[in-house]
């Protein structure tokens, strides 16, 4: 698997949605594309993973997209996060808190303190990306 970014570029405030290959010699960054070249990854350029899901709509989401489902919107993330997991045992609920690592979700407009959730991709082929964190930062208003 090769993996697929693509780039915000801040000082234009464009998103780049096919940056083609990165390239790297001696382990060093060298450039994004056919030919802008740089030593390291400049602050004004924001790279983005793609999670390789596709929404319900086929659209490829990417680290920073913003999804929608059933009434809930979410920005999907890539790093570490904490989790919650709840269970009901003899009527009592019992809650274990998981680290974990990779893509996940933080929900922007639940009331329930629980809004950081792992990226489960069957549930998250249901959604639909209703925009992204740098182009639609309105989104982002609960």
């Amino acid at each position: 698997m090769i993996p697929k970014f693509r780039a915000w570029i801040k000082q234009y405030k464009k998103m780049d949605n096919d940056i083609g290959e990165m390239y790297f010699e001696d382990g060093e960054f060298k450039y994004i594309g056919d030919d802008v070249h740089y030593k390291r990854l400049p602050e004004h350029v924001i790279l983005m993973l793609s999670t390789e899901i596709k929404d319900r709509n086929s659209v490829e989401i990417f680290e920073g997209d913003v999804l929608e489902i059933q009434g809930i919107k979410m920005i999907v993330k890539f790093g570490s996060y904490k989790y919650l997991e709840t269970s009901k045992n003899n009527g009592h609920i019992l809650g274990v808190l998981y680290d974990g690592l990779g893509f996940y979700v933080e929900c922007i407009n639940a009331a329930d303190p629980d809004n950081i959730s792992p990226f489960e991709p069957e549930t998250l082929k249901n959604s639909q990306i209703i925009g992204n964190i740098y182009e639609n930062k309105e989104l982002l208003d609960a």
